[in-house]
């Protein structure tokens, strides 16, 4: 996390795994927005917060209020049409020298997929999530790419290690500023 930060906001919060983290530091001000109103309501709950239901493409904050804004395994729920949309506004809600911090999954076999269950509509790779941030006037200052398996991570890290070919890093972070 960058340092001397105030406000965050966590777009797509979810479960909170981020406020989970943040809420440590009583100094920052989290908000966090989401469409589901059941992870609205788990997110008041559970963290000292300013949660509200919203669409990504309504969002509704003040120009440069936020120091970071996450949006954590969001823009591959968002057409393509609508992505730089959703950029400007992210742009605008930052403050001169914010951070957006942003992961996308990636070698998913969406193309592949009979059944969609998570909600995807594209797929991204590490060009296009960073010609994306880009075109949208962002600097891309930090990216990693990340093997994320749920079940026995240790293990699997190291197997994908040994066996190069057997799986292919399926995330990535990045955090950019805005120029």
């Amino acid at each position: 996390m960058p340092k001397n930060v105030n406000t965050i906001l966590d777009i797509g919060a979810g479960y909170g795994y981020i406020e989970n983290l943040i809420s440590k530091n009583k100094n920052i001000k989290i908000y966090g927005n989401d469409i589901s109103k059941n992870a609205i309501k788990n997110l008041k709950r559970r963290f000292n917060g300013n949660f509200k239901l919203e669409s990504v493409y309504r969002m509704k904050y003040k120009p440069k209020m936020f120091d970071v804004i996450f949006m954590l395994e969001m823009l591959e729920h968002i057409p393509p049409s609508k992505t730089f949309i959703v950029l400007e506004d992210v742009k605008r809600f930052l403050t001169k020298n914010g951070s957006l911090i942003i992961s996308v999954p990636t070698t998913e076999g969406l193309e592949k997929m009979k059944d969609n269950s998570n909600g995807h509509v594209r797929m991204y790779t590490k060009d296009l999530i960073t010609a994306e941030l880009k075109i949208g006037d962002f600097e891309v200052v930090s990216i990693k790419t990340l093997s994320a398996f749920r079940n026995l991570y240790t293990l699997k890290k190291l197997i994908a290690k040994v066996l190069k070919s057997k799986w292919e890093p399926n995330d990535i972070i990045l955090v950019a500023k805005k120029l």
